[in-house]
């Protein structure tokens, strides 16, 4: 694959440096991913929120994505009232819905591997 240097009719060979800070920079705090974060806000309020930041900061955090029972686990013990299970269930819908997140099997995961990134490396704590 070659790149065009700035000012330069010729190409030169990408370097593995060259996609490493490409990726950096796609993936930035100030790059296009960030308003996915942002329109969360959009779509939930009050613990559906805090539940969807939860949920994607866990999911995040595992490239095979998460079992959808293991995210809905304190949900469901026996001290969750069952209006909480539901709408926590409810709130992994519309995140997949919105393109958050995609499902493989029982599996939820990142629609978008970039997305993952993006998201691990600035709400994954």
């Amino acid at each position: 694959m070659l790149r065009l240097r700035v000012g330069s009719a010729c190409g030169q060979p990408l370097s593995a440096a060259d996609i490493d800070q490409g990726f950096a920079q796609l993936i930035d705090a100030r790059s296009r991913f960030s308003h996915w974060y942002r329109r969360l806000d959009q779509h939930f309020i009050g613990p559906e929120l805090a539940f969807a930041q939860a949920a994607l900061r866990r999911i995040a955090q595992r490239p095979n994505g998460l079992l959808e029972t293991t995210l809905l686990a304190p949900a469901t013990a026996a001290a969750a009232p069952a209006d909480m299970a539901t709408l926590q269930a409810e709130t992994l819908t519309l995140l997949e819905e919105h393109g958050y997140l995609v499902r493989d099997g029982q599996r939820l995961l990142f629609q978008s591997p970039l997305l993952r990134q993006y998201w691990k490396k600035h709400h994954g704590r």
